[in-house]
């Protein structure tokens, strides 16, 4: 008798800790970080040029690193 009873203890138990398990949440993903960075470029040798922020370092303007004219 002590078994079943230890035996249906050990499965309510274990119902309860199924039953409150993650529910998978629905959070949307953050929104990537953004920095703004202004400045004054006054010069006729820099007219039309374009300017690129090489965020990955490999001295080349990128398509994901994007072009300010």
């Amino acid at each position: 008798m002590i078994k079943f009873i230890n035996f249906i203890f050990i499965f309510i138990i274990t119902v309860i800790f199924t039953a409150c398990g993650g529910g998978g949440g629905g959070t949307s993903p953050a929104d990537p970080q953004t920095t703004n960075i202004n400045g004054i470029a006054v010069d006729n040798y820099i007219s039309g040029a374009t300017v690129c922020i090489d965020t990955n370092k490999n001295n080349f303007c990128d398509a994901k690193l994007g072009k300010y004219y």
